[in-house]
């Protein structure tokens, strides 16, 4: 293998990536330092990255070369110990109905994710949430939940995913939907949708203020105590 296969195989991993919704080519540009077009055109295959462009995506992005290449069964077990982890910090408090929004990072604690993931989210935070019998069939108490609290993805909502929502001061879980009228968000919960609120203008500060974080991987710990 030869360092123009190396480049080959990066950006094959970049636009399978950008395909499956994992980062987009703005998010992408703004990690590398590289401009929009360039990273549109190296994906269509109108252009190269050049050795210095692969090593700083390959940076921001938490990869090394044993990434890009296919070794066979048991090659991988004897290559050196890699950490390509990032702490993600743990939020004080809890999440759920009747406690306020949490805000504050614990200075104590984090928890490690691999940084390639992380790469893709904005303001990556965890936070464990409190007992909320609406979602008491999805989520539990001292569940560990991720949240990606970037504008894009609070502005543009995936129909169903699950969100952080600001009640009057209380942050809860729910799924949203896009409604059909003009500002319209439809809130739901374990039993399907449950409310409409309208929120004006339909993408800008308003429902910022509403939608803090989507949730993007939970976790929980399967013995009681």
């Amino acid at each position: 293998m030869y360092l123009s296969d190396l480049s080959g195989a990066l950006t094959e991993r970049l636009r399978t990536r950008v395909a499956n919704g994992e980062i987009s080519e703005r998010r992408l540009a703004r990690l590398t330092q590289l401009s929009q077009p360039h990273i549109h055109n190296v994906l269509k295959g109108k252009k190269a990255l050049s050795l210095q462009a692969c090593d700083r995506i390959m940076v921001r992005l938490g990869m090394t070369v044993y990434d890009l290449v296919s070794f066979p069964d048991g090659i991988c077990a004897q290559c050196p110990q890699r950490k390509f982890t990032v702490e993600v910090p743990l939020l004080q408090g809890r999440l759920g109905p009747g406690l306020p929004l949490p805000r504050v990072p614990d200075p104590l604690q984090s928890f490690p994710f691999r940084a390639s993931f992380i790469a893709t989210l904005e303001g990556a935070v965890l936070v464990r949430l409190a007992e909320d019998p609406s979602m008491g069939d999805i989520f539990r108490p001292n569940d560990l939940v991720l949240l990606d609290q970037s504008r894009h993805r609070r502005q543009r909502l995936e129909s169903g995913g699950y969100y952080v929502i600001n009640r009057r001061g209380e942050g809860i879980v729910r799924r949203l939907w896009t409604g059909p009228g003009k500002g319209e968000l439809l809130v739901g919960d374990q039993t399907g949708i449950v409310e409409t609120i309208r929120v004006w203008p339909a993408s800008g500060e308003h429902l910022l203020d509403l939608v803090r974080a989507r949730v993007v991987w939970a976790g929980r710990y399967l013995l009681e105590g």
